[in-house]
């Protein structure tokens, strides 16, 4: 059950990139199901976007509107399942133990729909903190690229990765491509879930 609290879970942080961590197996096959399960059926229903690249999204917690460059009240608030998995980070993540998010998107790529994350900079001013990302029902590799430097980070299929508010990773721009043909992300910033603490200021 996602519940459990796992006994392992040592981490490992990027040479190359200070500021990032990768933790393998954050999760079990059976509880990624679960969680797969829970995120289709949870509300709000996904929608098709292009933001980023095409994919499809659902949120949840406070909304940023970039354009304004503000932090707007929750349409739908986090779900239960996003504390258990937020709880689990704080008791093995040393990095992660005053993480409290306020924000969450999962996000599910599709290869043959021409789904992509394209390169990108997280909006540093609206968040604080850590981003939290998920890989679920599938393999991905993350792009870095500042510059001419390019770094290369394999995201396993039921890993965590975490990028904390390091200034060396500000200046990278991050892209995606899917090694499967499908990818889910859970970001609580595929498919992917994701995770972040918004700015209130």
């Amino acid at each position: 059950m996602i519940g459990s609290i796992l006994d392992r879970l040592p981490g490992t942080a990027h040479l190359t990139l200070p500021g990032h961590f990768l933790f393998e197996e954050f999760i079990t096959e059976p509880e990624e199901a679960q969680v797969v399960d829970l995120v289709d059926r949870l509300p709000p229903a996904w929608h098709n976007s292009n933001f980023n690249g095409p994919h499809r999204g659902k949120a949840w917690g406070v909304q940023m509107d970039l354009k304004r460059g503000k932090v707007l009240p929750a349409a739908h608030e986090l779900p239960p399942l996003l504390q258990t998995l937020t709880e689990r980070m704080r008791a093995r993540i040393p990095v992660l133990r005053k993480f409290d998010p306020t924000e969450a998107n999962a996000i599910d790529y599709v290869k043959a729909e021409g789904h992509v994350l394209r390169a990108h900079v997280d909006n540093r001013a609206l968040s604080t903190g850590e981003i939290v990302t998920l890989s679920l029902q599938g393999r991905a590799v993350m792009t870095f690229k500042a510059g001419k430097e390019e770094v290369r980070v394999p995201l396993p299929r039921r890993a965590l990765q975490v990028l904390t508010g390091n200034a060396s990773l500000r200046n990278f721009k991050a892209k995606q491509k899917l090694d499967q043909a499908r990818e889910r992300v859970f970001k609580e910033e595929e498919s992917a879930m994701r995770l972040r603490h918004a700015s209130q200021s």
